[in-house]
């Protein structure tokens, strides 16, 4: 780079005067070149891992058939609870849901349903809550098998929901999840 001055009725003009430098030009791609790579990569890798979490579990369609031909009360016990996994459950309810929902007596709509004792209660019935389509037509019971499905991403567990969230990949943070609603909001 070169700097170049001039003056005009007395005042100085100072500017830079950019010169090729094949060297820097060559670095800059080479770190674009790195960035795209990286990148590209990250968004592989997210999308192979991210598909990893959904192995196993049913979709809304799934789940109905299934609650259909044989109605299940999938619950946990109080004896079987974990404390470590209740105190863990309670701090990812307020990490990743307690902007959009509200738990306990009272509890009201927020930009989400209340999920005031959701476990065991049918799909989209929620009074007063605006659902989508899709899931006010559920036709499904919230068991911990249709949460755990539905935490791990909504939007591949039923096509066409409203609920803008990415998903929780870790099987155990959605059962602590799922306990806490179940069990630690009361």
């Amino acid at each position: 780079r070169e700097m170049c001055s001039s003056s005009r009725n007395g005042i100085v003009v100072s500017r830079t005067a950019a010169i090729p430098d094949p060297c820097l030009d060559e670095m800059i791609f080479t770190t674009h070149r790195l960035a795209i790579l990286v990148i590209s990569s990250a968004l592989v890798a997210c999308g192979s891992s991210g598909e990893e979490r959904f192995a196993g579990l049913p979709t809304a369609d799934q789940v109905r058939a299934e609650q259909a031909s044989a109605p299940s009360q999938t619950t946990i016990t109080r004896s079987e609870l974990d404390q470590d996994r209740l105190k863990r459950g309670a701090r990812l309810w307020r990490t990743q849901c307690q902007r959009c929902h509200q738990i306990g007596a009272g509890a009201r709509h927020a930009a989400g349903p209340q999920l005031w004792q959701i476990v065991g209660r049918e799909a989209g019935t929620a009074a007063g809550f605006g659902y989508s389509k899709a899931l006010g037509e559920g036709g499904f019971v919230w068991t911990g098998e249709a949460l755990n499905a539905w935490l791990a991403g909504p939007w591949r567990f039923l096509p066409g929901t409203s609920m803008q969230y990415g998903g929780l990949s870790r099987a155990e943070d959605r059962l602590a999840i799922i306990e806490f609603l179940q069990h630690g909001s009361r």
